[in-house]
């Protein structure tokens, strides 16, 4: 479901970014959604990322889970990084996503 704004929190005029611990660095990461205990996949592109979450691009719609894995991958090294993630918001198929597993 679409919310009526039109502009997705991150964004550079989101009044929320400044609510952030870290900053947001734009990035184009391959990434991978596991839920369900890895009996379900879906590849995703990480739109921006900072030390304790990321806005990620779903490839279609869909309602994610409130938490699940986002397996980022290396660009130089080809390797996964995992994340445990909670699903902060989610409008359409942009979604904010607070790492879990990192300190402060």
């Amino acid at each position: 479901m679409q919310d009526s704004d039109s502009s997705p929190p991150g964004g550079a005029d989101d009044p929320t970014d400044e609510l952030r611990s870290d900053a947001r660095q734009r990035t184009l990461r391959t990434g991978r959604i596991v839920i369900n205990r890895g009996a379900s996949t879906f590849d995703v592109t990480i739109r921006d990322m900072s030390a304790t979450g990321a806005r990620l691009l779903l490839k279609d719609a869909w309602n994610l889970p409130e938490t699940f894995e986002l397996r980022i991958r290396n660009p130089v090294s080809g390797g996964w990084t995992r994340q445990a993630c909670d699903k902060r918001w989610q409008r359409g198929n942009l979604v904010g996503a607070r790492f879990t597993n990192v300190s402060g």
